[in-house]
């Protein structure tokens, strides 16, 4: 039990410092992408300048990327042996597909960051978007492979000696890569990628305005992010909508802990923060009919059960939690600047300081959203690794030392994030246009 702990220690600690990297590699590149094709059509603006100081932290965030993913790509084969023994041959396709897109992005970023001055400008935002495509391909990719383990498709089994497992010999890579989940999980990875990297490029924005730095600079910054995360929410929030649907049919145990459901019955409500319901609106929301039947926590079998349910709770609670905070920040920014337009203004942007603290508060509420539906999507499966066929407990290393690896991997992350926050540093010091306010 002592290795599974430290097992399942490390693999979440290596996952939170991560997915941060992951989402950044995927949606940093969309908004550089846009911010450069606007400065294509404004050339004396701010956007060529912010597409080259936000290019340069795209090349840090993706060595640094590289190689926590590199360790956690280690960690599969070191830590979950019998995972890797089972699943290999059913989701080793799309593995090795995003390892192919991984070395497009890496290609293209070299084109790209040292491209400033040696090609044209249209030719350069060209080759910016295979970065933008490779990077999203990427991600989706890995969340095909997190999508199977929780609807597992595409093999048959035999009986092994702790119940059915999978028969290497009857893989079929391409069903597998078509789990049912596959169809709400990925649109819903991407998009929670552009809803973080645009409140987080916002929230940076906003904080210059907040200490007046008003430069046209920051205005450009604040703005690109507004905008991509104020078009991605709405989307968001219908795609958690349908991947809340598709967990109630998929995984039960992970659909009643997440909306903190005890009993089975209808007519089950939401349950909010501090304690607050809305009588029916779960079982409404399922398939609009309040007489909808969720099973309850209590009548599901303790084999199929997370440890602490109310962990899950808290995390959906908490992920839900900030896309509001982001959609209200999102609505009064964009109530701010039709209402100064309706007044003969030219695009302001607000200078309400609720708006922007808002707008403050979104950076850290997107990648608090990222860290918590992770926890429900991962800890919510517990206890199982391979939904239905391969339990944590029975998927890791019998090897002992695992405790000095999870500390080895606790400094190597910790070095990672202090060389990251120095070089981001010295790249804000450095910056050539210092006198915008950067």
């Amino acid at each position: 039990m002592d290795e599974l702990l430290f097992a399942r220690a490390q693999m979440g600690l290596s996952l939170i410092f991560h997915i941060v990297f992951s989402v950044l590699g995927m949606a940093l590149p969309v908004l550089i992408v846009g911010v450069e094709w606007k400065s294509l059509r404004d050339p004396k603006g701010p956007w060529l300048a912010l597409a080259r100081t936000w290019s340069k932290a795209m090349a840090v965030l993706f060595v640094i990327g590289a190689v926590s993913g590199t360790a956690l790509s280690m960690e599969f084969g070191l830590l979950w042996p019998t995972f890797m023994r089972q699943a290999g041959g059913v989701i080793g396709l799309p593995f090795a597909l995003e390892g192919y897109a991984f070395f497009v992005e890496a290609i293209f970023l070299g084109i790209y960051v040292y491209g400033w001055d040696r090609l044209t400008p249209r030719a350069h935002w060209l080759v910016g978007i295979p970065i933008a495509i490779s990077g999203m391909v990427s991600g989706a990719f890995i969340t095909i492979v997190n999508a199977w383990m929780n609807a597992p498709v595409g093999f048959e089994t035999i009986a092994g000696p702790n119940g059915p497992t999978i028969d290497q010999s009857s893989a079929d890579p391409i069903s597998a890569m078509l789990s049912p989940m596959v169809i709400t999980q990925v649109p819903h990875v991407m998009l929670s990628a552009l809803v973080a990297v645009g409140g987080g490029v916002a929230a940076v924005y906003a904080w210059a305005w907040l200490k007046n730095r008003t430069s046209a600079y920051n205005r450009a910054g604040m703005l690109a992010g507004t905008v991509m995360f104020s078009i991605a929410i709405p989307l968001q929030f219908i795609s958690g909508h349908l991947s809340t649907v598709k967990i109630y049919d998929e995984q039960p145990s992970k659909f009643a802990a997440a909306e903190g459901i005890l009993e089975t019955g209808p007519n089950q409500p939401l349950h909010l923060p501090f304690g607050l319901e809305i009588p029916g609106l779960t079982s409404f929301l399922i398939n609009f009919d309040t007489s909808t039947v969720v099973t309850g926590l209590n009548d599901i079998p303790s084999t199929d059960l997370p440890e602490k349910p109310e962990l899950v709770h808290l995390a959906f609670q908490l992920m839900v939690g900030s896309g509001l905070l982001m959609t209200a920040a999102a609505a009064l920014f964009w109530a701010s600047v039709l209402r100064r337009r309706r007044a003969g203004k030219r695009l302001e942007l607000p200078t309400n300081r609720l708006i922007l603290w808002l707008l403050v508060l979104s950076g850290p509420a997107g990648f608090l959203a990222v860290e918590t539906g992770w926890m429900v999507t991962e800890y919510g499966r517990q206890p199982w690794v391979i939904r239905g066929f391969l339990t944590t407990a029975d998927a890791v290393t019998k090897q002992p030392g695992i405790a000095g690896t999870f500390i080895a991997f606790m400094v190597l992350y910790a070095a990672l994030g202090i060389v990251l926050i120095w070089v981001l540093l010295r790249l804000r010091t450095e910056h050539p246009d210092t006198r915008m306010g950067a």
